[in-house]
């Protein structure tokens, strides 16, 4: 296409995307705020909002973004806000603890409460002296941390970041320009502190509402006086008396007669005597003119039918008449006193001698020896 003499080429307008020169930076510096637990950081403050009144923290981060650096070595900012609703805590104000200690070194910054900016705000890492290090190498670091307070009425305050006089410094050491800076600003939102919260009073439901006074009403009784009513008198019906018992007569314990005898109940067969028959008739000995005079026994029997009585302890043992002898039978008991105990073991120790030697009698008289 041929143009004619005298007349320029048309220029075009190109449109150059901010995405573009966001990516020409080099470093950026931005924000985030914190709820203060006790005077240190505590829970994020995503949506930026704050009580108005209470202190909060505001944190500066440093990101460098080039694959062939190796971090910030020398940072620094301006920070501005809006002082009509925003401060920051002076007593707590330290460079020292405000700033990070991977930059300890020249530590700077001016502030100006009344003003609401803080000026050249910087600090700096010595690597070849070994004094700190780099920050914000391809991730998002603290520069600093500064405590801040919101004021007391409500309402939406700016905080903005911006260049300073003094140069960030990379690693490699190289000193950037505001181009390949970029600095964000924030925006706080201060709302009202809640109240505190107050029940609410509900008056009972019986107690009707007093009616109001005039000045002819008079009160027939004063307001804190409550009249008793007394309940009803119930009769108490009385229970009759029961009447007197007669005296029961009185039964005296018959007093213990002295050396009262007692008599042992040994008797098993119930015939009045107590003899070797109470014992399964060992003693027994039938004697008829058939069966012819009685076998002589060994002298162990004999001994213990001659068992005469024993006085350890003044007639401890008596020998009771013998039973009347019968052509059929012939008895032999022993008594022993009562109330003796040695007399008594003594006893049974004849006893079982008689009942031996009675024994014996019986196999001889069988043929069993």
């Amino acid at each position: 296409m041929k143009r004619k003499f005298g007349r320029t080429a048309t220029r075009r307008l190109q449109v150059e995307s901010l995405e573009h020169r966001r990516l020409l930076a080099v470093a950026a510096f931005e924000t985030e705020l914190y709820s203060d637990n006790g005077g240190v950081p505590g829970q994020l403050l995503a949506d930026n909002t704050v009580v108005a009144g209470e202190t909060f923290f505001l944190r500066v981060t440093a990101e460098e973004f080039d694959p062939f650096l190796y971090g910030l070595r020398t940072a620094s900012l301006d920070i501005d806000w809006d002082a009509a609703l925003l401060d920051v805590v002076e007593a707590d104000w330290d460079l020292d603890s405000v700033i990070t200690a991977d930059l300890p070194l020249f530590h700077s910054g001016t502030l100006d409460n009344a003003a609401g900016r803080i000026d050249e705000l910087s600090g700096t890492a010595m690597l070849s002296g070994g004094a700190g290090r780099s920050i914000g190498n391809m991730h998002s670091e603290t520069f600093a941390m500064i405590r801040m307070q919101a004021g007391d009425e409500p309402g939406t305050a700016s905080i903005a970041l911006s260049k300073s006089e003094t140069k960030t410094i990379t690693v490699p050491s190289m000193i950037l320009q505001d181009e390949q800076l970029r600095f964000e600003a924030a925006t706080v939102t201060i709302v009202a502190a809640s109240p505190p919260a107050v029940s609410e009073v509900i008056p009972p439901v019986d107690s009707p509402a007093a009616p109001p006074l005039t000045d002819s009403a008079e009160l027939s009784a004063p307001a804190d006086i409550v009249e008793v009513v007394e309940p009803p008198e119930v009769p108490v019906i009385s229970e009759p008396d029961p009447e007197p018992l007669p005296p029961s007569p009185v039964v005296s314990e018959p007093e213990p007669m002295e050396d009262a005898p007692v008599t042992l109940d040994f008797d098993a067969n119930q015939d009045g005597v107590f003899d070797f028959a109470d014992f399964g008739l060992l003693n027994i000995q039938v004697v008829t003119a058939q069966q012819g005079p009685v076998e002589p026994v060994e002298p162990l029997a004999a001994e213990s039918a001659e068992l005469s009585p024993v006085d350890t302890a003044g007639e401890l043992i008596e020998e009771m008449p013998a039973a009347e002898s019968t052509d059929e039978y012939r008895h032999v008991c022993i008594a022993v006193r009562p109330g003796d105990v040695v007399a008594a073991e003594t006893w049974v120790d004849a006893l079982a001698q008689a009942w031996l030697a009675d024994a014996e009698a019986r196999r001889h008289r069988r043929g069993i020896l």
